[in-house]
């Protein structure tokens, strides 16, 4: 059984997925082109770009990564072979770092003489996923993970697990079905998949339940390539050519096909087939043109991604372009769609670098992006400049983005509640500028066909005030075996999205007993529920634990 305590821990994991988002299309952050950032990292003012290897400078940085349920940053120190972690938000220019990983402390920046499960060789990439758990590609041809990160006290801890090479000290390139070479891009979606952009070898592979494989096990499926041992880079529907940074947004992945100066997406991503075609492309007009120009519908050299609540796509643009252009809604861009905003640039067809307020200067593989929603804040690696740029933009009007645990969720997405009793715990955020009003009573209400095997155990409260939140918690209480589906609906003053829809799944192997439950609008208003389990094991073992039952006092 799983005692309800537990769904503290389905707020951060959402493991073996199955629950669908319809969203509809979400208010605009309101960013201006060409627009001056807010804070600086790595330097102490917006116009100084030294190296340095401190608590407080950086080298080359690549990639960024947010923690917002924890609080902390995250940012690759590339040539200092190192990952720095700061404490977020940050306030001010130029903050310290509090931990470092790769290195014993904040002064040493050597690469190491050999792999090791406490260093890196020139650090690509990093994610955290919903358990905070840190994810780092490098140059050591591999993706180790870091359990719990932001518990970490002391410098320099062990990785907890390696992708990509059988063990901690080896470290060979290949094309093969467990081994990589020179990974440039990873990153988590809810269901705990980790996808990982094998740059050189010009594909994507993808780890189902990553975190819990066995060091060096075997990817579960490939794009950019038929097959595990293929590595051909060409232009097609269905090719890459050094793919660097991808997204993941909900059950869609976009991939910035580097050299092909394109993004692609793939829609259900997890369950496509090797070498699957592509379903929409960004940047260039078709799935066979690059070319290799700098404007408002084309890219030079796509690199890392981010993407908010809303879907707004932001992809960095690097080498001349040295920008990061921004998409609205580009789960439902059309082939080729111009860009609606730019940032790094004043315009989408003037390019170069220089060190100011509102200038970049990236190199080939565009600079990482991490943002965070909740304040409309979008961080970039400025790399060339040792710099990290803070910008911020407002959203006009109430806005409604939902999260379970980090994981922002779009339309389409699938999270399923297990085969086993569990609770989620989703978060809906306001990020803008006015209160967010849920209506109805309930405010999440749950109708279908197994409508009574799903619950919401605590509802979301209203208004919302801008940039604050309200969780609500779904319990799946299974009374038989086998699949069930139901549908939350939830409306709100949100101009652009005043209704979505949730579609709950599970597929029971364990059931619970509901002696009681007053509740006539699929919530707890009050009272007790009396449980008792029974366990049916796989292999057709039936366990009973009889004369025993749990009494679940309702605390909201």
């Amino acid at each position: 059984m799983r005692d309800f305590h537990m769904s503290i821990i389905f707020q951060r994991l959402i493991k073996s997925a199955g629950l669908i988002l319809i969203f509809f299309a979400a208010n605009a952050s309101a960013w201006t082109n060409g627009q001056n950032a807010t804070y600086v990292i790595g330097q102490p003012d917006f116009v100084t770009g030294s190296s340095g290897t401190s608590a407080t400078t950086l080298n080359n940085p690549r990639d960024a990564a947010l923690d917002i349920i924890n609080q902390k940053l995250y940012i690759v120190d590339k040539d200092n072979n190192r990952v720095l972690r700061f404490a977020y938000p940050i306030t001010s220019n130029q903050p310290a770092a509090e931990l470092v990983f790769g290195q014993p402390d904040f002064v040493s920046g050597s690469i190491p003489a050999s792999a090791g499960q406490n260093t890196f060789n020139n650090p690509f990439a990093i994610t955290v996923d919903a358990t905070g758990r840190l994810w780092v590609s490098s140059e050591d041809h591999r993706v180790v993970w870091f359990n719990n990160a932001h518990m970490i006290s002391a410098n320099q801890p062990d990785a907890d697990g390696v992708l990509g090479q059988p063990d901690f000290t080896s470290s060979t390139s290949g094309v093969t079905q467990n081994n990589t070479f020179r990974p440039m891009g990873i990153d988590v979606d809810a269901n705990g998949v980790l996808y990982v952009s094998d740059t050189f070898n010009h594909r994507v592979l993808w780890f189902n339940n990553a975190a819990e494989k066995a060091n060096g096990a075997d990817a579960d499926g490939v794009l950019g390539q038929p097959d595990f041992v293929t590595n051909t880079a060409t232009i097609t529907k269905s090719s890459m050519n050094r793919p660097v940074g991808l997204r993941v947004f909900g059950s869609t992945l976009f991939v910035g096909d580097r050299s092909n100066g394109r993004v692609l997406r793939f829609d259900n991503a997890a369950f496509k087939a090797n070498g699957a075609d592509a379903d929409a492309v960004l940047g260039q007009a078709d799935f066979t043109t690059n070319v290799g120009t700098i404007t408002q519908s084309t890219l030079e050299y796509p690199g890392k991604m981010a993407i908010d609540g809303s879907g707004k796509l932001y992809v960095s643009d690097g080498y001349n372009a040295d920008r990061v252009i921004i998409f609205d809604n580009a789960l439902s861009k059309a082939d080729g769609a111009d860009a609606d905003n730019v940032i790094g640039q004043f315009d989408f067809t003037s390019s170069g670098s220089d060190i100011t307020q509102n200038r970049l200067n990236m190199d080939s593989h565009g600079g990482g992006l991490a943002l965070d929603s909740s304040s409309n804040t979008l961080l970039v690696s400025d790399d060339n400049n040792n710099r990290i740029m803070v910008f911020k933009s407002t959203i006009t009007g109430p806005e409604f983005n939902l999260k379970a645990g980090a994981n922002y969720l779009p339309s389409g997405s699938s999270v399923d509640f297990g085969k086993e009793q569990s609770d989620i715990i989703f978060t809906i955020e306001n990020p803008g500028s006015l209160d967010l009003v849920l209506d109805g009573s309930p405010k999440a209400h749950i109708t279908g066909t197994n409508a009574d095997q799903f619950l919401v155990v605590t509802q979301p409260t209203s208004p919302i005030t801008t940039l604050s939140n309200s969780t609500f918690k779904v319990r799946y209480q299974p009374t038989v075996l086998g699949a069930a589906t139901a549908t939350i609906t939830i409306t709100n003053d949100d101009s652009d999205e005043s209704s979505f829809m949730l579609t709950l799944s599970g597929n029971a192997i364990t059931t619970v007993d509901i002696a009681t439950n007053t509740d006539t609008n699929n919530s707890i208003s009050g009272g007790s529920i009396d449980f008792r389990f029974s366990l049916l094991i796989a292999v057709g073992l039936m366990l009973r634990v009889l004369g025993r039952r749990y009494v679940k006092q309702n605390q909201g």
